[in-house]
């Protein structure tokens, strides 16, 4: 049942992420972004990282125990999720982008 509602969040995170991404005016962004300095090429990196961490568990999920698919594939897109994905979406700075002070 406890799996049920974190399927259900995870949902509603890549929704938000995904308003927030297609959002044609840049002065509708909420002001937590504006404040950390971060725009689109933030969130679409943010983004990728959720997906490859999601892939990562579906592919431990549906792998049998020595499978490649459970002992590669499902690791190395966690690794690339949580360890590079993520946190270059947090420290990406745009150069473009200047927030109005």
């Amino acid at each position: 049942m406890c799996a049920r509602y974190d399927w259900l969040f995870c949902c509603y995170i890549l929704t938000n992420l995904f308003t927030f991404i297609t959002m044609k005016n840049e002065r509708k962004r909420p002001e937590i972004f504006e404040r950390m300095g971060l725009t689109r090429k933030n969130l679409f990196i943010f983004a990728a990282g959720i997906i490859s961490i999601l892939l990562g568990y579906f592919s431990l999920a549906i792998g049998k125990t020595n499978d490649v698919w459970s002992l590669t594939i499902g690791p190395v897109l966690l690794v690339l999720g949580y360890v590079v994905l993520l946190p270059v979406a947090l420290a990406y700075k745009d150069k473009s982008h200047h927030p109005e002070k």
